[in-house]
């Protein structure tokens, strides 16, 4: 649960990747999304420079359409931040919405290359991939669902902490506190995750059998909000997503100013790098 609720942070946690290495890693994407296909699916090397070439659209539409608009919302919460008026969760909902549906157009824009490298596949890629998928859900099962309730309290408090220390220092007794108390009114969502995991594969591997209509199938599987295996983690997920938008507020509200000052830098930092990766871009074509 906590990993999705990090893409909700206040600056673009998921949309862009770390501050100085962020133009790097976004310029070499063509060369990772393989690589990270690799997990699933061994491509051959035509099928990797078709993807290539798919990639290039892929990338073109983002930097035109969507790097705009992460500034905005970088000027958002920077605004937020410098109204030094206290900020409540609607605020940062608010935010998360912007960011929430900047994911799913990311999710939508990757089938223009998704489902074409997927009509390329051949059935034992296929039959690869969906296996690969189960024994990735397996092994996080073994590692996440199988903990104990204590267990996952105390990691998630930390990777709490250690997710907001990046952007703004140490946090002080109070923040700590607030973590705390918000982590005990968070609800599981591992096991919940599992199972609805599980349902998605098989529905996929239905799917992937490619018979007609598959493309419109799997559009629908991979960027509806609300898939009919998803109401139970959906209800879990809302209320986490309350409690988190909550703890955020009232972290933020007890910043020092040195606090708040690295928050800013890592803001501009951020701004500065999607501005870079847009320069990029109109350079080159």
């Amino acid at each position: 649960m906590l990993q999705k609720l990090r893409k909700l942070s206040l600056i673009l946690v998921v949309l862009v990747a770390g501050c100085s290495t962020t133009s790097f890693l976004y310029n070499r994407i063509n060369l990772i999304i393989p690589w990270y296909l690799g997990d699933y699916v061994n491509l051959s090397d035509e099928q990797e420079d078709y993807l290539d070439g798919l990639l290039v659209d892929y990338l073109d539409w983002h930097r035109t359409n969507e790097m705009p608009l992460y500034l905005k919302i970088l000027d958002t919460s920077e605004s937020l931040i410098l109204s030094q008026r206290q900020i409540y969760k609607e605020d940062i909902a608010n935010i998360s919405i912007l960011i929430e549906n900047a994911w799913f157009r990311l999710e939508k824009g990757s089938m223009k290359w998704l489902i074409p490298i997927t009509k390329d596949l051949s059935s034992e890629q296929i039959d690869y991939f969906i296996n690969a998928m189960r024994i990735k859900a397996q092994e996080y099962k073994e590692d996440k669902v199988s903990r104990t309730d204590k267990k996952y309290q105390k990691e998630l408090i930390k990777r709490t902490n250690d997710s907001l220390k990046k952007f703004i220092g140490k946090l002080n007794d109070k923040q700590r506190e607030i973590i705390i108390k918000a982590s005990l009114r968070l609800k599981r969502g591992d096991r919940v995750w599992f199972n609805k995991r599980k349902l998605l594969i098989d529905e996929l591997e239905k799917i992937l059998n490619r018979d007609f209509g598959w493309e419109q199938e799997l559009l629908h599987l991979v960027t509806s909000k609300g898939n009919p295996f998803s109401k139970g983690y959906s209800n879990i997920y809302s209320h986490n997503l309350n409690v988190f938008h909550e703890m955020l507020a009232d972290v933020i509200n007890a910043r020092s100013k040195k606090q708040e000052k690295a928050l800013l830098k890592q803001i501009d930092r951020y701004r500065a790098d999607i501005i870079n990766i847009i320069k990029q871009h109109k350079d080159n074509q």
